[in-house]
């Protein structure tokens, strides 16, 4: 018998035998009184209220089930990933090589990025599922933990969605489609389109200085604005 079963009988219980009712993904019961018991008009209002508080509890406790074995899902098949990973006799362990990637700190290891993903096919995968693990409550969230574990912000500075004002274009980089990737494998992001990611990246990059101080540095000191002021 499962939790889910168990939760259900608690649910019918607590309804007088009702039968479940699935309404889109959660199941609501439809209540009906115990054989051969009256409700009084006096106690009606009470029995209808403690009713509708339970079973809201019970549905609360079914919709966390089922997130608990959906986050149970994404760990066994992130393990059975690192595991495949793991076989095959590798020269060099997939986190070294991943370590030796990132973060990146200059235009020169991006291109040395580019190229092997350019000719090694198998390199993304793996990337992608390293920076997967980065997690997030939403596609925003994501895309900017992943970009700060992938991408120093100094180097961020002179990357942009679409390399205006000579900086790189980050949309025309094999990276872009293995970050894109890496968030949807966050279970809250699986359905992020690449419009709602993309504008999650461009923002990222607009804000490069603004990062780690920038934006106090742009700020006068007190006595230059007092100067300009005057």
């Amino acid at each position: 018998m499962t939790l889910g079963s168990t939760l259900r009988q608690a649910i019918g219980v607590s309804y007088g035998g009702g039968d479940v009712a699935e309404t889109g993904s959660e199941e609501v019961m439809v209540g009906t009184p115990y054989q051969g018991q009256s409700v009084s008009p006096g106690t009606g209002t009470q029995k209808g209220g403690c009713d509708q508080m339970c079973g809201t509890l019970l549905r609360y406790l079914l919709v966390n089930q089922q997130i608990l074995m959906d986050q149970q899902k994404t760990m066994i098949r992130m393990i059975q990933d690192l595991h495949r990973n793991s076989q095959g006799g590798q020269r060099m362990s997939t986190t070294s090589r991943h370590t030796a990637y990132f973060p990146l700190v200059d235009k020169q290891a991006l291109e040395a990025l580019e190229g092997d993903l350019a000719s090694q096919r198998e390199l993304r995968r793996e990337l992608v599922i390293t920076l997967g693990l980065a997690g997030g409550a939403d596609a925003k969230d994501t895309v900017w933990r992943i970009l700060k574990q992938a991408i120093k912000n100094d180097l961020a500075k002179n990357i942009s969605w679409r390399g205006m004002n000579g900086k790189i274009s980050f949309e025309n980089l094999h990276l872009k489609a293995v970050v894109m990737d890496a968030v949807r494998r966050n279970p809250s992001c699986s359905t992020a389109t690449d419009v709602q990611i993309g504008d999650a990246i461009k923002r990222w990059f607009y804000w490069a200085g603004d990062r780690e101080g920038g934006r106090k540095k742009r700020q006068p000191a007190p006595n230059q604005e007092q100067t300009d002021l005057d």
